[in-house]
């Protein structure tokens, strides 16, 4: 009988993967872009996605934080629309749980008025998977 191929999203978190999360966890969305953008490039199988959606939200707040409220609408968009097929979770991420924070970052965002930052208690926090 021929192997069964492996399951989408199937595999636990890499070391990677869990310092692209403390880095995001901690502000540090260049790093967290830098660690998502390794594993993207990497990873060879279709659900790849979910780095690439991750390194999205990540690049939308380094682009908030900078003042371009528009790219970070952009990117936000972008990364949860690659990540919604991706649910609940994917290669070790909580998918889930950051599509909910990241919906309602956005929220946030289009409300808020020009000028004004991003209130700490807004910004996403990344998880891993449940096993």
């Amino acid at each position: 009988m021929p192997a069964e191929p492996p399951r989408p999203c199937a595999g636990p978190a890499t070391p990677e993967l869990a310092a692209a999360l403390a880095a995001f966890n901690n502000g540090d969305y260049l790093a967290c872009h830098e660690h998502l953008e390794a594993l993207w490039l990497a990873e060879k199988r279709s659900d790849r996605d979910v780095y690439r959606g991750f390194l999205q939200l990540a690049a939308a707040l380094l682009q908030e934080e900078q003042g371009n409220r528009a790219g970070a609408l952009r990117l936000l968009s972008s990364g949860l629309t690659l990540l919604a097929p991706l649910a609940p979770a994917c290669l070790g991420l909580d998918v889930a749980g950051l599509l909910a924070d990241g919906r309602s970052l956005l929220a946030t965002l289009e409300g808020l008025p020009a000028g004004h930052s991003l209130p700490l208690s807004a910004r996403p926090t990344a998880r891993l998977a449940a096993d």
